[in-house]
């Protein structure tokens, strides 16, 4: 039954920093088809200090990245 995985800034961080826990969750969510998502104002949340740009980068191009409209909010 696909759903919709959520990072909020946390996971996302730990998604950049390679987080053994996360990185499986995602993983395993995307193998079972399940959609990884994260709002735009997240990726200026979490934490990438230190993370090279290319990880960041690649990272983001496998979560889906919403825009926070007012609709949305």
């Amino acid at each position: 039954m696909p759903g919709t995985l959520l990072l909020d800034s946390e996971g996302l961080s730990k998604l950049y920093r390679k987080d053994r826990a996360v990185v499986a969750l995602v993983q395993a969510a995307s193998e079972e088809g399940v959609r990884v998502a994260t709002s735009a104002m997240t990726t200026l949340e979490a934490d990438y200090d230190r993370i090279h740009p290319v990880r960041v980068k690649w990272v983001l191009s496998r979560v889906d990245v919403h825009d926070v409209t007012k609709v949305k909010a």
